[in-house]
Formats: C-alpha cells, sequence, structure tokens
C-alpha cells in the first residue's frame, strides 16, 4: 500500500445531497481540522478510523462535540473498510476459539462502533 500524506483539506459535493468534508483517525482530536472542513461547506463530515483503544467513550464525545459546535452531520465510522473487516472477523474467530477453551471472550463492541452526530 502506498500511503502519503496529504496537505489539504477534503470536500466534495453530492449533488442533491449535499457538501461532504473528509478527516480521518487522530485528525478528530484537532478541532482545526472539522472547523475547516464546515468553514469550506461541509454539511457531512466523514471520519473512518480503526480505534481499539480505550479512549473510544472519548472519541464519541469528541464526534457529538464536534458536530455541535461546528453544526454539521459527523458521522464516525470505527473499524471500517477491509481492514476492518479484517480485525472483526479476527475477533469473531478469537471469541470462537476462547469459547472452545471454556473461557470468556473479552467483549470489544463498544470500540467497534460508528457514531452519527
Amino acid at each position: 500500500m502506498n500511503v502519503a500524506r496529504g496537505n489539504r483539506h477534503t470536500v466534495f459535493d453530492i449533488p442533491d445531497v449535499g457538501r461532504f468534508g473528509v478527516s480521518i483517525c487522530y485528525d478528530m482530536w484537532f478541532p482545526e481540522t472539522t472547523r475547516t472542513l464546515a468553514w469550506m461547506g461541509a454539511e457531512v463530515i466523514l471520519h473512518p478510523s480503526l480505534t481499539n483503544t480505550i479512549d473510544r467513550d472519548v472519541e464519541i464525545s469528541i464526534a457529538r462535540a464536534s458536530a455541535a459546535t461546528n453544526q454539521c452531520y459527523f458521522v464516525d465510522l470505527n473499524c471500517s473498510g477491509r481492514l476492518g473487516l479484517w480485525t472483526l472477523r479476527g475477533l469473531r474467530a478469537r471469541r470462537r476459539g476462547a469459547a472452545r477453551r471454556g473461557h470468556r471472550a473479552r467483549d470489544h463492541r463498544a470500540r467497534d462502533s460508528t457514531s452519527i452526530s
């Protein structure tokens, strides 16, 4: 996979729907990112991430606050894309394996979530 850093904010229009902005992962922790997208006219901000850390509840709060303070929709997609699907499949496999061994697998559902604010 060829990944490079960006140097500008991205917005795009969908006719008869609205203007969308894109931020990813750790971008949500910096209010300037969401604010800039809103200033660029984004009505909906799409925010994919892959987070399995203990601060997921905080990120959901940030998504809600970002929507409120910028008067836009904020779609926070956790565990999205092929890697996310692989992660969820692996989690299910680990749960099945733990059940076969007589153990209770840890529940990660709160971390693998989508928040639309």
